[in-house]
């Protein structure tokens, strides 16, 4: 497996307390006030134990920064959150 998908599972597992299974990818770009904000894959994963979500979106961005190269966000499908579109703008609020 892609060591990359195994990074987003732990910290989804460390996040929601849940696993979770790859079973997509899908290029997504966000667009604010005209400057683009993301663009590029958002992971997406079933999850097991969760109450309420039966997805969870997730991703990593580079940060630039030598002590924590990598931010990663994994934003749970519920609500409002329903495609990782929405997911990149909830966590972007």
């Amino acid at each position: 497996m892609d060591q990359y998908i195994v990074e987003l599972q732990e910290f989804i597992q460390k996040m929601h307390g849940v696993q979770a299974m790859h079973i997509d990818s899908v290029r997504t770009t966000q667009v604010l006030e005209n400057n683009t904000v993301w663009d590029g894959m958002i992971e997406v994963f079933e999850v097991r134990g969760h109450p309420k979500a039966p997805i969870v979106y997730a991703w990593g961005q580079n940060t630039n920064q030598p002590g924590k190269p990598k931010m990663y966000f994994a934003v749970l499908h519920l609500n409002s959150v329903d495609s990782p579109e929405a997911a990149v703008k909830a966590a972007l609020i």
